[in-house]
């Protein structure tokens, strides 16, 4: 696969589409020893949602993530409106650099989430927890200085949008796949909407959105369970409760049956480009973390180059796709999304691209995944997590996910665990589901003559 064409993809959906690894779920906790025997504890901390500890013997600083439970798909209002209160939060803070767009690259929103981190030495751990809960308490920037916002804004919308076509594309593609539900809405917003952005609206959406107890925390370092909870006690002290709770994702799926294509012409493109999406319903609820961990050994078969993966008819047996990228991931524990980003090989059409895609993934479908397979992809991916240089970094990323994803934190050690439970049957019973009737977008990207 290009390296070149996943860097681009990788810039042209990070974005937008962050919110959807965001609903990337791994593992469940197994019990809170364990956790405790893994370095992650859960800290009873009212009225936060959740606090949790990842200790590090070995930190020499202090990392704090909090993530708030509400992104632009809880967003009832303008468009790219909790985008704009991210901003507005971080600069509650204190953070007034209004030199670029990048003064805000410790805060991120998602669909699903908003999200704003920091660090520094130990001994700062309540002035940085104080700082971080600033942004819970209601704004006090000066006005002027929060119109201005509009204009960081506009830069950095014109910079992953503006300039980038396939950001454009993708933004458009998702929006469609996802018609009913509001993970479909633009994160950040078209320009003339941002130009209008309300403060009281802004303000109202904040203080629905950005309460405590909407709030979970995430703790990185060398520090106790007791030390953590005596700096809460002070870095929250002012903070009332606003009786808002985060409610489980429930994806509002589109009508089954439905496939929509269309097909652009674009001049700063030089290549032909396919994007194709489905988004379908299982017949029962699976359980998060279950689910991730399955599609997570779903993809890897499909990736390989082994008996019942699609990269061996696509690209290895037949020059049919001259690169591509798989995208799965669980909206809820109910419904999947499947993403497939290509571009053809010489001599093969868009169309004949998509043809074969479907007919390969539907020949897998209704074959199943050979036995050696799955237990070869399987035994690969529990060998290379083993071998994971730092389980600890591991442990946080995953985590971060977890909890923007509105479900409990893992470790290392547990995501593994949860890859060995997957059985064949569960594999082979999920890409029947993808391969089935669903809610499918295609576009077709090609060159200007």
């Amino acid at each position: 696969m290009s390296k070149n064409w996943n860097k681009k993809m990788n810039k042209a959906f990070i974005f937008f589409y962050f919110s959807m690894a965001l609903t990337a779920l791994f593992l469940p906790l197994q019990n809170s020893d364990a956790a405790q025997c893994s370095s992650l504890q859960s800290i009873p901390a009212q009225p936060f949602h959740g606090v949790w500890l990842i200790r590090d013997p070995d930190a020499q600083r202090i990392t704090a993530h909090l993530v708030v439970h509400a992104g632009e798909a809880d967003n009832p209002g303008t468009e790219g409106l909790a985008h704009y209160v991210e901003h507005l939060a971080w600069l509650n803070t204190g953070a007034q650099d209004q030199s670029n767009y990048d003064s805000h690259s410790n805060a991120w929103t998602s669909a699903i989430a908003t999200g704003y981190w920091l660090n520094s030495s130990a001994e700062n751990l309540e002035e940085i927890l104080h700082k971080l809960m600033l942004v819970l308490s209601p704004l006090v920037v000066d006005e002027q200085i929060m119109l201005e916002e509009r204009n960081i804004i506009l830069r950095e919308h014109d910079y992953r949008l503006g300039n980038n076509p396939l950001s454009r594309y993708a933004e458009a593609f998702f929006a469609r796949l996802h018609t009913h539900d509001p993970r479909g809405r633009s994160i950040i917003g078209k320009p003339e909407v941002i130009r209008t952005f309300s403060l009281d609206e802004a303000r109202q959406l904040h203080a629905n959105s950005h309460c405590i107890d909407n709030a979970t925390l995430l703790i990185v370092g060398n520090l106790t369970a007791r030390q953590l909870r005596r700096a809460l006690k002070s870095a929250t002290g002012d903070i009332q409760s606003c009786h808002v709770k985060p409610s489980p994702l429930h994806y509002q799926m589109t009508e089954k049956g439905l496939n929509e294509s269309v097909t652009l012409t674009d001049k700063q493109t030089v290549q032909h480009r396919l994007f194709f999406g489905t988004t379908v319903q299982i017949p029962n609820p699976i359980d998060p973390h279950a689910l991730e961990a399955q599609l997570q050994l779903l993809k890897a078969v499909l990736n390989s180059t082994l008996p019942g993966s699609l990269a061996r008819p696509l690209r290895f047996d037949a020059h049919i796709a001259n690169s591509y990228e798989l995208q799965m991931s669980a909206l809820d524990r109910q419904h999947l999304m499947l993403n497939f980003f290509a571009t053809p090989d010489m001599g093969i059409s868009l169309e004949k691209l998509l043809e074969r895609f479907e007919a390969e993934l539907s020949a897998i479908a209704a074959a199943g995944i050979p036995k050696q397979t799955f237990e070869r992809i399987q035994m690969r991916m529990l060998r290379d997590l083993s071998r994971v240089s730092d389980p600890l970094a591991s442990s946080l990323q995953h985590s971060l996910q977890l909890i923007a994803a509105r479900t409990e934190p893992q470790t290392h050690d547990q995501y593994i665990a949860q890859i060995e439970t997957v059985t064949l049957e569960q594999v082979n019973q999920l890409i029947m589901a993808l391969a089935g009737d669903g809610h499918r977008v295609t576009k077709f990207i090609t060159p200007q003559e």
